[in-house]
């Protein structure tokens, strides 16, 4: 997760951290900087969610966890990483 404006790790670092990472899910945040914790409290707590969804198998997905309980975040916003191995 980052936001796009996060000056510590840009949006590209970030892309680029979560394809370095086998069945990852990279989130884009509009508007948001380095302290989501802070700053998007209820995304972050629902992506956390999400993530604890997939892990459970009560999702496929980050994005189909997000589809499933909507909320702020869109399921658009969430991207599979692509695999490391491919790279």
């Amino acid at each position: 997760m980052v936001g796009t404006r996060d000056l510590l790790t840009p949006v590209p670092s970030g892309r680029h951290l979560a394809n370095l990472l086998p069945d990852a899910d990279f989130v884009v945040l509009a508007r948001a900087g380095h302290h989501l914790m802070q700053e998007r409290p209820a995304e972050l707590a629902e992506l956390i969610c999400a993530f604890a969804a997939k892990l459970a198998g009560r999702a496929t997905s980050v994005a189909a966890a997000v589809a499933d309980e909507p909320g702020l975040v869109a399921p658009g916003q969430v991207e599979h990483a692509a695999d490391p191995a491919d790279t």
